[in-house]
């Protein structure tokens, strides 16, 4: 077994366990003062409240490229991590769901790396980029055509026209000789060669970020993927990648309380993106050039946060960033989100009779990181949720009305909302189980909680923290994403945030926040059975026809490319994604336990659909083609009509374009990456050497052996 306790608790945890026969410590503690610790016949924890305490080295390029390194111990190995502040901002109607859709494309590989032969492949690249504008243009003249007037479907009409059906036609057979270049794996095969791990990529509600977890003298090579990845990206297998996010989405959406969630989450938001839900009819259309908008506008030195945590030192990321970063040409500033959410008007609520549930959800607004209140927001989630919580204890223990409770509210780049959901025995029940939950409410408000139990919640939110910084990759992600929404310093002062909340604070935000006339209710009914026979198989036959709908163009004698039997990665293990979402599972994205900043509706309980699709055909690309022995540097900038990017009005607009077609805006890196091929790159050898286990053991007087391995990071102590 395996258990992570505060180090104040460590000298209960020491007589719970004392049927070990070893203990193996990795602790913030030495060998004597364990010992000392461990014989003390006293079950008594210490109250003292943890402490966290990170050294992070922190470098901003001239150009903007924010460096982020955490020198740690880690057995010769690095987490890398590449953070983009690109958020719901990116995003606008119609384009919904594309920065995620957009995280999947910049795996496709660039001239260099995922082709067989650039220079061949190049001409019919440009060729799909330019006829994929002119079916948008013929679509755009004949939009009275695909005008869907028919209300309750979820895509437009299906449009034949002659000259449309020629350029799709056109578009598809460019497609598939462009695809025929590609080499879709050669990410995997470039780290993993180099023994790399935990090679995926994930898109929050407000950043974007890709992982590699390397040997640490293998930077370079970190350095080079990342920037290869933006330097010249090239959207191949546009389509059928297109259809694994909207996939996703509709895997979501088929759960039984699927749309009563998305409503939900809609319905908290009068205005703000982060309420925007991610539709069929948008997501399916999605264009090139939706997605080239939003990297020209985004993806800019002043936007990127790299980061790294491990066996290295920090001058040495720092000479390596900018060899290979300091080049790339400062953009326009990002467009920022001026939408603020208003003040709710009323009370709203939501009823929905479906195969799952019975359920209550209350949502409510929740400020910013950074705001006074949030921290306590962080706090009152760990009060209310858990099995000992005060949600389980009054409505599961006391009134016996409820099967699980949970509470969710962690901070944001903007305000986002707090959440407390509670799945009851009955519908009969959910009326008393809403008022349920108002009165565990109150009673806090109204004072009737002790200092003891809200130090034991601030110290369970520490531990969540330590836990989130524990291993080299978690916690680069755990860096990455507070520098993303506010800055990598809050994370040494949560504790301290958390630790000073008092009684008076919980009623200020409970009487301000959970007012009823702001609270958003939801009541998820559970329909009989005969109801539930017939609404899947009404399900059934919209899915065949949303399909057959989706799909009328690549049926009609036209033979799509398609990447076939997508496999995807699964970096979380978790059981959030079943089959319905449960109340526990917002227990599992409380502060510590998920990333600030991260995937919010269906991508947070979408666990199992994260990562990058691989396909299960593969092809060793690390030998070099013989066709394609020279690389060449292009520099986009040489070729630019406008010295700056100076804006142009809207109607002006260039069309967006891949960097290596523009010819009318400055773009990209004003000099080559110090090696061209990650092919040609070499590394120094290392040796690597297991600890001696006699340098960590210690026997007590009972007879017990101990190992106690001293970490001076983290105040968590691990048992095994």
């Amino acid at each position: 077994m395996y258990y992570s306790i505060p180090k104040s608790l460590l000298r209960s945890a020491f007589t719970t366990f004392n049927l070990l026969i070893v203990f193996v410590f990795v602790a913030t503690i030495d060998g004597q003062a364990f010992n000392r610790l461990s014989q003390q016949n006293t079950s008594v924890p210490d109250t003292n409240t943890p402490t966290l305490h990170i050294d992070v080295q922190k470098k901003v390029l001239e150009n903007g490229v924010t460096v982020l390194v955490w020198e740690r111990p880690s057995a010769g190995r690095i987490g890398t991590r590449m953070f983009y502040k690109v958020d719901v901002a990116a995003e606008r109607p119609g384009t919904v769901g594309l920065t995620h859709m957009l995280e999947h494309f910049l795996f496709k590989g660039s001239d260099i790396a995922g082709t067989s032969n650039w220079n061949e492949e190049y001409p019919t690249a440009r060729l799909v980029e330019t006829l994929a504008r002119e079916v948008i243009d013929e679509e755009n003249k004949n939009w009275d055509c695909l005008l869907q007037r028919e209300v309750f479907e979820e895509l437009e009409n299906s449009c034949s026209v002659s000259k449309l059906d020629s350029l799709r036609l056109e578009l598809v057979r460019a497609t598939e000789i462009q695809n025929a270049f590609a080499h879709t794996t050669w990410y995997d095969w470039a780290v993993q060669s180099a023994g790399g791990t935990n090679s995926t990529a994930s898109t929050g509600r407000d950043w974007m970020k890709f992982d590699i977890d390397l040997p640490a003298n293998k930077l370079e090579l970190f350095m080079w993927t990342e920037r290869s990845r933006i330097e010249h990206p090239v959207f191949r297998h546009f389509e059928p990648e297109k259809e694994v996010v909207v996939d996703q989405i509709r895997r979501s959406d088929n759960r039984p309380d699927g749309k009563f969630s998305r409503v939900m989450r809609s319905l908290t938001y009068d205005a703000h993106p982060y309420g925007w839900a991610h539709w069929f009819s948008d997501l399916t259309q999605a264009t090139r050039e939706d997605h080239w908008e939003i990297f020209h506008k985004y993806f800019i030195p002043q936007n990127a946060v790299i980061v790294v945590v491990g066996d290295i030192k920090a001058e040495s990321v720092f000479e390596m960033a900018e060899k290979y970063w300091g080049s790339w040409e400062r953009g326009r500033p990002a467009p920022r989100l001026r939408t603020v959410e208003p003040q709710p008007v009323g009370q709203k609520r939501l009823i929905v009779e479906t195969g799952a549930g019975p359920a209550v959800n209350i949502n409510v607004s929740m400020p910013a990181v950074g705001h006074p209140d949030t921290h306590v927001f962080e706090l009152l989630s760990e009060i209310l949720s858990g099995s000992n919580g005060r949600l389980a204890q009054e409505l599961i223990t006391n009134r016996k009305i409820a099967t699980d409770v949970g509470a969710s509210g962690w901070a944001s780049k903007y305000p986002s909302h707090f959440e407390i959901r509670v799945d009851g025995r009955s519908n009969n029940d959910l009326e008393s189980i809403e008022k349920g939950i108002n009165d565990v409410l109150d009673e806090i408000r109204n004072g009737k909680i002790s200092d003891s139990e809200i130090q034991a919640a601030a110290s369970r939110l520490i531990l969540n923290l330590a836990r989130s910084l524990n291993e080299i990759g978690r916690s680069a992600v755990t860096i990455g994403g507070m520098e993303s929404i506010y800055g990598w310093e809050m994370l040494n002062k949560l504790p301290g945030l958390w630790s000073s909340v008092t009684a008076d604070d919980l009623n200020r935000v409970i009487s301000r926040y959970f007012a009823s006339d702001v609270q958003i209710v939801g009541h998820l009914r559970r329909e009989s059975s005969n109801q539930s026979a017939v609404s899947s198989a009404q399900n059934a036959t919209d899915s065949n026809i949303r399909s057959n709908s989706a799909n009328d163009f690549a049926e009609n004698d036209i033979s799509v490319a398609k990447t076939e039997n997508y496999d995807l990665l699964d970096p979380f293990d978790t059981n959030i994604n079943n089959q319905s979402e449960s109340a526990s599972s917002l227990n599992q994205v409380r502060p510590g336990t998920w990333t600030y900043g991260g995937p919010i509706g269906e991508f947070f309980l979408n666990p199992a659909q994260k990562g990058v699709a691989k396909v299960a055909k593969s092809q060793n690309i690390l030998a070099r083609n013989s066709q394609n022995e020279s690389v060449a540097w292009v520099n986009p900038i040489a070729d630019s009509m406008l010295n700056n990017p100076s804006p142009l009005a809207i109607a002006e607009q260039p069309w967006y374009t891949p960097p290596w077609m523009a010819v009318r805006r400055k773009s990209g890196f004003s000099a080559p990456a110090p090696t061209l091929d990650y092919r040609d790159m070499t590394f120094e050898a290392v040796t690597f050497k297991g600890p001696n286990s006699s340098q960590f053991e210690s026997g007590l007087e009972n007879g017990f052996t101990s190992f106690i391995n001293p970490d001076p990071l983290l105040p968590l102590v691990q048992l095994t």
